[in-house]
């Protein structure tokens, strides 16, 4: 049975890939090219945007989204209750659009016009976010996966397109950037509510009954979307210091170094929006044996990608020339991808799966409180970036391996070598980027990661091909 379900989990990789490498391409344009086309501050008022848009907007769903995508990850989609969803759905759209309202009404008390027109977009995404963030987690859920691909690769195909005739018009401008983004969502909610329209219209139940259908959901995921929340906080709250405390050049400057280990973090987050379904299928005896498993596999492949660090280097300095001043912490960000893509991938999937959704919240509040007793005064002490990132960079460390000790003890897991053989790796990387030159840096880290993928090959070659035939069988 668990490798029936692993191999259709598997499965659904290949579409998820195809939609991610459109979601890649958008965003390796607007992290590594859409900044130079635009300059350093308009790029700020962009990333502004994209900031508020990406980490905040999101959340306020107040948990409803979380609460239905835990309520019905193990549902087929003909099997879902349509008449309360479609009570409750109506009811969360108006509490958005509710909120959407308010915060468009204290937008009107910032006093630069540059800032305010992209706070007043990221309002008006509140609704078209949200609604379409629910429908996209019910088709995930529901392993809806083809559907699901073909939505994220149309949003990121208008806008990919818009990008490019404003390049051949050489009329990039933030504020049309901003526009088309927004346009690029709304055509995708109508697409959405179109494909899920059995969801939303049709019969409902009373007024009271929806009420209290909107509130369980909440209920159920309030604690997951605090946990999302202090996730997004952990890095977030450094642009937040920035935006708010600093300028909007070294907003920009910051972003553009974070959005650059963003690209080397895309292929991986690929692989966990299909993860949690397959997990939640699993029977709990064998939960020990994947995460291992998964562990080892999802390591080798974050090694690798670290590597994008070398060739990165150059691309910057001879055609972003403008952003080489990330230099001096870019490398320091890099480890992050360890970090982040465990946490992403294999951590949060399994605390959810073991329905830990409260440690997990707690491992994320105790992380925000750390970066902000620690970063706050010294960065307005010192006012340097370096404050941040360093601060970043160990909250990271402390909030992914403290998780994984814990779900180890959960699951009664004896092993923790991989602990010190990846702590080692990220710190070994650390000290060549630091004090050589990243030519040679890369040769010997280069040299490192392929030692470890030899070393472990007994391991990671029957895994690779589960999961290569998993995909290409299908």
């Amino acid at each position: 049975m668990a490798n029936g379900v692993i191999k259709q989990g598997i499965s659904n990789v290949k579409y998820v890939l195809f939609s991610q490498f459109s979601y890649y391409l958008v965003m390796f344009f607007t992290s590594l090219v859409l900044p130079g086309l635009l300059g350093v501050i308009p790029n700020g008022y962009y990333q502004i945007y994209f900031f508020y848009t990406t980490s905040f907007v999101g959340l306020l769903h107040l948990g409803y989204n979380d609460g239905v995508f835990l309520k019905y990850g193990g549902y087929q989609y003909r099997d879902l209750p349509r008449r309360s969803f479609r009570s409750g759905t109506r009811i969360y759209v108006c509490m958005n659009a509710l909120e959407m309202v308010v915060v468009i009404a204290i937008i009107l008390f910032e006093k630069d016009p540059s800032k305010r027109f992209a706070f007043f977009f990221a309002a008006l995404d509140i609704v078209a976010i949200n609604l379409s963030s629910l429908l996209n987690y019910i088709n995930q859920a529901t392993g809806r996966i083809k559907l699901y691909s073909f939505i994220v690769v149309a949003e990121k195909a208008q806008l990919m397109a818009g990008l490019l005739i404003m390049l051949l018009l050489r009329r990039m401008d933030f504020h049309a950037v901003i526009v088309l983004d927004f346009a690029a969502k709304v055509v995708v909610l109508c697409i959405n509510v179109y494909q899920c329209r059995d969801l939303i219209f049709g019969e409902h139940i009373p007024l009271k009954e929806a009420w209290g259908e909107y509130w369980d959901n909440i209920r159920v995921g309030i604690k997951l979307m605090i946990a999302n929340l202090m996730a997004m906080m952990v890095l977030g709250a450094g642009k937040l210091f920035l935006e708010r405390l600093g300028s909007v050049s070294d907003f920009s400057m910051y972003t553009f170094a974070a959005n650059a280990i963003n690209v080397a973090m895309m292929f991986i987050s690929a692989v966990g929006l299909v993860l949690y379904p397959v997990l939640c299928r699993l029977p709990k005896n064998v939960l020990p044996y994947y995460f291992q498993r998964i562990n080892r596999l999802l390591c080798a492949f974050i090694f690798c990608m670290m590597l994008l660090y070398y060739p990165m280097v150059p691309i910057i300095r001879y055609f972003l020339p403008h952003y080489t001043p990330v230099f001096q912490y870019l490398y320091l960000l890099f480890p992050i991808v360890i970090m982040q893509s465990k946490m992403q991938l294999l951590i949060n999937n399994f605390y959810e799966t073991l329905r830990e959704e409260k440690a997990m919240m707690w491992a994320n509040v105790s992380s925000v409180a750390i970066f902000v007793a620690i970063a706050l005064p010294l960065f307005l002490w010192k006012h340097s970036v370096m404050v941040i990132v360093w601060t970043t960079l160990g909250v990271f460390v402390w909030r992914c391996y403290a998780s994984e000790l814990f779900l180890k003890k959960k699951m009664d897991i004896h092993h923790f070598r991989n602990i010190a053989e990846e702590l080692g790796m990220g710190a070994l990387f650390l000290l060549l980027n630091a004090f050589l030159g990243w030519e040679i840096a890369g040769i010997v880290n280069t040299i490192v990661v392929a030692f470890y993928v030899f070393h472990y090959r007994k391991e990671l070659i029957p895994a690779a091909k589960t999961v290569i035939s998993g995909a290409l069988s299908r």
